[in-house]
């Protein structure tokens, strides 16, 4: 939870929201998911040098979700789970966090990295790719998931998706609102 709430810390007061990303964690049980997703809004000018400074506000969201069968658009798909996403908390100005597309992802895959973001994986070799769905018939790739260990000394050195590991949500993209 630490974690968590730092990244609500560095409010960039009122302004209006510009860019929007997604990222989180979760714990892979063996047929579900627990964990949290956390949207990040910055000012206009973020897209430029990607600072903090720019930072408006965080939400923070409980994900949990239960395997499911695949769905299109996961390349080399090996885990989907229909999850559940409900509010915790948030530093954002009314209105700002409403959207119901922040709410609405109502299911995550897991699966390959597309051959054309491989350029970009932190982690060859040791990634996955991470998809999302919000209308349950087609999920869209959204960044690179790694075991929360990779590259540290407790490196479990443990590959793909497994069971009693916590995975890293890294985002590729970053919404343009």
């Amino acid at each position: 939870m630490v974690g968590l709430l730092a990244a609500l810390t560095g409010c960039g007061g009122e302004a209006a929201p510009h860019w929007a990303v997604e990222h989180g964690t979760v714990d892979v049980a063996s047929a579900s998911i627990d964990g949290y997703q956390v949207w990040e809004f910055f000012g206009r000018k973020w897209n430029r040098k990607r600072s903090d400074k720019q930072h408006i506000c965080s939400l923070v969201q409980d994900l949990s979700g239960t395997l499911v069968s695949d769905l299109d658009g996961c390349q080399g798909c090996v885990a989907t789970y229909r999850v559940q996403v409900s509010e915790l908390e948030s530093d954002c100005a009314s209105g700002v966090a409403d959207e119901p597309d922040y709410g609405g992802v109502r299911y995550l895959a897991v699966g390959d990295v597309p051959t054309e973001q491989r350029d970009l994986d932190p982690y060859p070799g040791r990634t996955l790719g991470w998809y999302l769905s919000w209308d349950g018939q087609v999920s869209e790739f959204m960044g690179f998931a790694w075991q929360e260990d990779v590259g540290t000394a407790d490196d479990p050195h443990v590959q793909g998706w497994s069971p009693g590991e916590r995975y890293i949500l890294d985002p590729v993209y970053a919404w343009q609102l």
